[in-house]
């Protein structure tokens, strides 16, 4: 038996054409028009056809009685979306392929632990893999107390390898690393750029350039222009290798605060707002010392100042100090125009040790020159010593020396002759 759909005429369908069922004999010919309850009664034993149950919306069919015909919900979704599909394997255990998802795995629970491949920008991740609750790598349990617990505690091997930039912190802001670099802390405008393996803790500290190799614990720092192999630990100091020959890096350290060494490698600074740019070799300890020079440049104590780009081997020891080339000074201030005028003919050389006392015009108590090396066409210098205040200690005797407040002891002279108070 066959069921023909006719037209009564020869022309295209339009919307409002009806059409006239008709029931055909075995030969093709219409033995008469059946009505719709007519073909509702004949179709339907072919439609249920001894098959029972009942559907849910979006719900995929599956056979739940195969053999008696029975129909129940299977665990795949429909989620309604082009290419979505959701598989439900137990109760609250969910996964999903849909739109901006590759794959997304639920098990359910409080906390709830899932799992995403992100292949489209949701405003957070673009594209990427996102996991919430926590994660077990090479453990024999489910993390506990932690996000993530990596390895086992017998384990020879590393836990993981990271060959790009790692950032430990919380939402951090204007970060940047690279290389094998690591920054920890705040991480708000911590850059790491353009330098390889190296480490910054804090906040806002940076480390550019070819600075190699080396680390920043603070707040502020930066370290760059191939000042490799460095360390700084503080706030707002800057190592800046500018200058350093070709194939040198700094190797130096800075602690403290708002200090500046720039140029330099081998060098130590401590404290607080120190400037230093000398060639090598530089150690200030204290505050607010100003250096330049070119080797061997020390400084302990406060407002020690050296000016000369050339100078080499200057020791100050005190405050207010000025340096000069191979000069060493103990003390406080030093007047350099009060130093003896060379005379190398008469091996008379330079100054090399000041002991100064405080006052900027009257401030060298004890001079010593140098000795062993030749000047002047080749004149042995032979080092002198001199007391500049001694002239003004002109007494008579002992009585007028301790009248003068020259104590036991106390060297004066009396018209040029030596003395010394003994009583």
């Amino acid at each position: 038996m066959a069921i023909i759909y006719t037209y009564p005429k020869a022309k295209s369908l339009e919307a409002n054409d009806r059409f006239i069922i008709s029931k055909m004999d075995q030969e093709g010919n219409p033995t008469k028009v059946v009505s719709a309850q007519d073909l509702a009664t004949f179709i339907g034993p072919l439609t249920v056809s001894g098959v029972s149950g009942t559907g849910t919306t979006n719900k995929v069919t599956k056979w739940t009685d195969g053999p008696n015909s029975v129909l129940g919900d299977s665990s795949i979704t429909d989620t309604g979306l082009v290419g979505g599909v959701e598989v439900e394997p137990a109760p609250g255990i969910k996964w999903t392929f849909a739109p901006g998802s590759t794959f997304s795995f639920n098990n359910g629970g409080a906390p709830s632990n899932t799992f995403e491949f992100k292949t489209a920008n949701d405003g957070y991740y673009d594209p990427n893999f996102r996991f919430t609750g926590t994660l077990a790598v090479d453990r024999s349990s489910q993390a506990i107390g932690a996000s993530l617990d990596v390895g086992a505690s017998g384990n020879p091997i590393p836990a993981a390898w990271f060959r790009n930039g790692v950032v430990i912190s919380n939402n951090p802001s204007g970060v940047q690393v690279d290389n094998t670099s690591v920054v920890i802390g705040a991480g708000n405008n911590d850059i790491v750029s353009g330098a390889d393996n190296c480490l910054t803790v804090g906040n806002n500290n940076q480390i550019l350039s070819n600075s190699d190799h080396s680390v920043a614990f603070g707040l502020g720092n930066t370290i760059s222009n191939s000042a490799a192999a460095s360390l700084v630990v503080g706030q707002g100091n800057v190592l800046d290798g500018t200058g350093l020959g070709a194939g040198t890096t700094a190797r130096s350290f800075i602690l403290g605060l708002n200090n500046t060494l720039t140029g330099s490698f081998a060098s130590f600074i401590a404290g607080g707002s120190n400037t230093v740019t000398t060639e090598q070799n530089a150690m200030v300890l204290g505050y607010d010392n100003t250096l330049n020079g070119v080797d061997n440049v020390y400084a302990i104590g406060e407002n020690n100042t050296l000016a000369d780009a050339t100078a080499n081997g200057v020791f100050m020891i005190g405050n207010g100090i000025t340096g000069q080339d191979g000069n060493m000074v103990v003390g406080y201030r030093n007047d350099t125009a009060g130093y003896p005028a060379t005379d190398y003919a008469l091996g008379l050389g330079n100054t090399k040790l000041v002991l100064s006392v405080g006052s900027v015009t009257n401030s060298n108590a004890i001079i010593i020159t140098e000795g062993g090396v030749n000047r002047g066409g080749g004149t042995a210098q032979e080092p002198r010593i001199v007391m500049p205040s001694i002239i003004n200690f002109n007494f008579t005797g002992d009585v007028d020396a301790a009248n003068n407040g020259i104590p036991i002891g106390g060297i004066y002279h009396n018209s040029g002759e030596l003395r010394i108070r003994i009583a």
